[in-house]
């Protein structure tokens, strides 16, 4: 597709009418997941694929004035009221929490019962469906977030994506205890899922942490969900195995650092050479 085609299609006043289908499907593909063996996340990348060019037309149109963020490719909306790319993350994460149960307290979960029973699939596919549609989410809201300098959801996704891992590390303990049996492909899957969550969290704190400085550093969230990611490499040691926790550090041992930094971003900050900021550990490796 053309250039002048795709951005045709953005300033198209009937634009609105697939973005409100995509949103249904994508809200009603998360909720009933765990209802179906085939699974399909597609929808759900489109539907933020669509938001994040849907916020990136309206904001090249209104900072046309501003050359320093088309250079970087990255948007500054502080000043401006929730784009589509607000919106559709926070539906997102109103949807995968419902999902995962991590409401907040005080608050109930609106899934439809059908959705954990009643289903002729096994505990074990209904986990793996579960974790590889956060897995989606999760890549879809770092997505953003790595463009969306001034997002309002920076505090929610990273408090979600800590209790997504400690949810993580629940479902290994139950493995582990007999609870919980998965076949060695079953393993695989969730393996596989572990190492890409684990993956797009670690970004979202690098993502963090590069936008920090002395007048607005990083949020409490910052150092649970960095806690939360050590105890996810422990437990995967504990209760899958040596092999397992091996091959997970191995593919997140760039950015380990990372981690380090934000357990102790109040206690250490790193001046960038233009000074008043705080810069990604990694980037001093």
């Amino acid at each position: 597709m053309s250039v002048d085609t795709q951005n045709a299609m953005l300033k198209s006043k009937t634009l609105e009418l697939p973005f409100s289908a995509l949103k249904i499907i994508s809200e009603v593909i998360i909720e009933q997941c765990m209802c179906y063996d085939f699974l399909e996340t597609s929808p759900v990348l489109a539907y933020a694929a669509l938001a994040m060019n849907m916020t990136f037309q309206k904001i090249g149109l209104t900072n046309k004035t501003s050359p320093d963020e088309n250079k970087n490719n990255r948007l500054d909306t502080t000043s401006l009221e929730l784009t589509e790319l607000d919106q559709s993350v926070n539906h997102l994460l109103n949807c995968a929490e419902k999902l995962i149960d991590a409401r907040p307290i005080g608050e109930t979960s609106s899934l439809p019962l059908n959705s954990k029973k009643g289903s002729s699939l096994s505990e074990q596919r209904k986990i793996s469906n579960m974790l590889k549609m956060v897995t989606t989410v999760l890549k879809s809201i770092v997505d953003a977030m790595a463009i969306h300098v001034g997002s309002h959801n920076q505090e929610r996704c990273l408090w979600f994506t800590s209790v997504f891992v400690q949810h993580v590390i629940s479902t290994l303990r139950k493995h582990s205890h007999d609870k919980l049996q998965f076949k060695e492909d079953e393993l695989k899957e969730v393996f596989s899922c572990l190492r890409s969550s684990f993956t797009y969290a670690i970004k979202l704190l690098n993502i963090v942490l590069t936008n920090c400085n002395d007048s607005s550093p990083p949020p409490l969230e910052v150092s649970g969900l960095a806690n939360n990611m050590l105890d996810l490499i422990a437990s995967t040691e504990s209760y899958v195995g040596l092999g397992h926790a091996t091959r997970l550090v191995s593919t997140v041992k760039p950015w380990i650092p990372d981690i380090i930094l934000a357990l102790g971003y109040d206690h250490v900050m790193i001046r960038t050479p233009q000074g008043g900021g705080c810069s990604s550990a990694s980037d001093h490796i």
